[in-house]
């Protein structure tokens, strides 16, 4: 009702409104907001993301406490994936908010760069290092 009263009086544009959306909605656990999202999963600023790291954000949106489900161990979007990162590609091309060229050479190729990757897969070091604090905590008690 907010955003209808919002749109129809004219208060600010549907622009104003996604991009309002877009920097405090959940993308991760404890993450809000596209710039700390961007951070998280990619050590990038919104504005250097690439087109298949954007894509892969939109695949947080609706669910963003499920976002582990879509990697591999390495890192890596599971394959299974592939197929709605085409679906989105295409969509998008359709409603021509991107063009062909910007889908040349497009693979759904995304690698975790972020401390996401540490979330997934914590290093041998990180749980040796949370082990070792345990240890620690319990010699002490």
């Amino acid at each position: 009702m907010i955003v209808w009263l919002i749109e129809n009086m004219r208060l600010v544009s549907k622009d104003r409104m996604f991009e309002v959306y877009l920097n405090v909605i959940e993308w991760g656990p404890g993450i809000y907001g596209i710039k700390q999202a961007s951070q998280f999963y990619f050590q990038k600023s919104p504005s250097e993301l690439s087109l298949p790291e954007s894509i892969y954000l939109s695949f947080i949106i609706p669910k963003p406490k499920k976002f582990k489900t879509v990697f591999t161990t390495e890192g890596f979007l599971k394959p299974y994936y592939s197929h709605y990162f085409n679906l989105l590609l295409h969509l998008m091309l359709t409603k021509q908010q991107i063009t062909e060229t910007d889908t040349v050479g497009i693979k759904s190729l995304i690698q975790l760069k972020g401390k996401a990757q540490y979330t997934l897969f914590p290093s041998t070091d990180t749980i040796k290092t949370f082990i070792d604090s345990v240890s620690l905590l319990d010699e002490m008690m």
